[in-house]
């Protein structure tokens, strides 16, 4: 098994002692590099720029795409504003749905409350007791699952929009995808901003 790990097979064990809460203890202003936060406000701007347009897009998406009629926006608002407040004070990543993982997961059966659930529960087991499992878990696996979500992602952006929305919009769907993939995330948000906001203006003035 080790030598299948060093060969790429399969993940490496974490080697810590810590507990999973330890990163706690490790915030120490006096010896921050406020330099480098500096440089990340750009990428900080880009994550909170999604974070706030990722809920009145990705939850109705997600709603339509399995069957559900009962959504209720400024509950999701709330929710996930609150999450992302918890996460934050605890130094922790921000919250936020992943319409692909989630459609992935409703068509593999995971259509209740109680799948979802199971999942949270499985999830913080891992972070909290079983980061040594995932030794155990092939790399192919994990890189065969974020294929497949990329694939399932260029196929909406780009064939399933192909004839249904205006040419306009369609080549601001392009040039988002490639500026995505090949100069980075922020650029590719603020780009598709740009193009929305020249589409309104050209459709209403």
């Amino acid at each position: 098994m080790n030598d299948l790990r060093k060969s790429g097979w399969f993940f490496s064990i974490p080697e810590s002692n810590l507990p999973f809460y330890g990163y706690i203890g490790m915030f120490d202003f006096k010896n921050t590099d406020w330099y480098a936060v500096w440089k990340t406000v750009p990428t900080m701007i880009g994550l909170a720029f999604f974070g706030i347009l990722h809920v009145p897009i990705n939850v109705p998406s997600l709603s339509v795409s399995v069957g559900l009629d009962n959504l209720d926006m400024n509950r999701e608002l709330f929710a996930h504003g609150i999450s992302n407040l918890i996460s934050g004070v605890f130094g922790s990543f921000q919250n936020y749905l992943v319409y692909s993982n989630s459609i992935l997961f409703y068509r593999s059966g995971g259509d209740s409350r109680l799948a979802g659930m199971m999942l949270a529960i499985a999830t913080f087991f891992i972070m909290a007791f079983g980061a040594s499992y995932l030794g155990y878990i092939p790399t192919v696996v994990v890189g065969m699952l974020i294929f497949h979500l990329g694939i399932e992602l260029l196929k909406e952006s780009l064939y399933d929009t192909w004839g249904v929305v205006s040419p306009i919009e369609y080549f601001t769907i392009l040039v988002v995808v490639f500026c995505m993939a090949l100069i980075g995330f922020n650029e590719g948000i603020f780009i598709g901003l740009f193009g929305y906001l020249v589409f309104i203006g050209w459709k209403f003035y």
